[in-house]
């Protein structure tokens, strides 16, 4: 764990990230999220293309979760619901995203959570704590010095009481922490260690795997802990779909759970796959490829992130709109930025046409 949490992107980064990821430290809740231009206007579109959220005050807003978005405005966060109405003011210092239900907020000094309706569930007093996932949140209740972090079940009862310096959220019954040598185990939702801390690196398992690295390289562990796929690789991502890109040297390509190659090593850039498409790079050409690594969507323009709900985001002359599976443009480009959709919506940052912009409602 670092000192103090870092700043993550919530918003789609409009790249390929290809590099072998890292255990993230303690996650924010200030988190970078899609920002407006001066002058322009944060908001909301549905797969038409239709604006359904439009806010000119807003300084940052989230993806929905929950039915609840996430927003910023002069220094404090609320968040909307789907018809852009501001549910719960802005009144936080910080805010997370909501996860079965619940989300982290810190109100002065101490974070708590908060229900769909803005209510204090388990009231403000720890020093940091992080999104519910399997039942369970990270809470620290020391300040950064000496941290110890642990777990609380949904109605704020301790379950893991605050003794590791560094640990990461649960999937699937498992989750990574460091000892003070700083390798990587796992503990189970009792806080016993189950799997003994002896990687460099380690990642939250998924579809039955976790990444680990090993020497230098990355491999895949079961749930017991045995290497089920050696550490052979310099990069590799999770399993998703019963794939995980992997990368030796500068090229990736896809092996399925028992470590075979399934998709060639012949990517110079690969991301993981969604809806049955992953954009790549072959020949420094950008290709969108199937699970076959059939090359299936040809297009002019720059994909700036994957698909979503059938449709992604693409670079036009400057500004964004979104294509289908077939290449065509769907949404036409009239967006500064778009990401991609989720709970059939898609944010966007509207270009200042001289117009009047609506003021969100409150």
């Amino acid at each position: 764990m670092t000192s103090k949490p870092t700043r993550r992107h919530i918003a789609a980064i409009p790249a390929l990230a290809l590099a072998a990821l890292v255990v993230a430290p303690f996650a924010s809740h200030t988190p970078v999220d899609a920002h407006r231009n001066v002058g322009g206007a944060l908001g909301f579109i549905d797969r038409t293309g239709a604006l359904v959220v439009s806010d000119v005050e807003l300084h940052a807003v989230g993806e929905f979760s929950c039915g609840r978005a996430r927003f910023k405005l002069h220094e404090k966060f609320g968040y909307l619901d789907r018809s852009g109405r501001r549910v719960i003011a802005p009144r936080f210092e910080e805010a997370g995203d909501f996860s079965e239900g619940l989300a982290a907020v810190r109100l002065g000094e101490r974070f708590g959570f908060i229900d769909r309706d803005g209510r204090f569930v388990i009231p403000p007093r720890f020093a940091r704590a992080d999104a519910f996932s399997e039942g369970l949140a990270r809470f620290a209740t020391g300040g950064d010095a000496g941290s110890r972090f642990g777990f609380i079940d949904t109605t704020g009862a301790v379950v893991i009481k605050p003794r590791l310096a560094s640990v990461e959220r649960f999937s699937e019954g498992r989750a990574v922490f460091r000892d003070e040598s700083g390798l990587a185990g796992f503990i189970d939702r009792g806080g016993e260690v189950v799997i003994p801390p002896r990687f460099e690196r380690a990642h939250a398992f998924s579809e039955g795997r976790a990444r680990v690295r090993v020497g230098g390289r990355w491999g895949f562990i079961d749930a017991g802990g045995a290497l089920a796929i050696e550490p052979r690789f310099d990069g590799a991502f999770d399993f998703s779909g019963g794939l995980a890109i992997v990368r030796s040297g500068r090229l990736h390509g896809a092996i399925d759970v028992d470590g075979r190659v399934v998709l060639e090593l012949r990517f110079e850039a690969m991301e993981s796959f969604r809806e049955g498409l992953a954009r790549a790079r072959l020949g420094g050409r950008q290709v969108v490829i199937d699970r076959r690594g059939n090359e299936v969507l040809t297009t002019p323009h720059r994909l700036l992130d994957g698909f979503s709900a059938g449709l992604a985001p693409v670079a036009v002359d400057g500004r964004v709109g979104f294509i289908d599976r077939t290449g065509a443009l769907v949404v036409t480009p009239a967006f500064e930025r778009a990401w991609g959709f989720s709970g059939g919506l898609a944010r966007v940052v509207v270009a200042a046409t001289g117009g009047r912009l609506a003021r969100g409602p409150k």
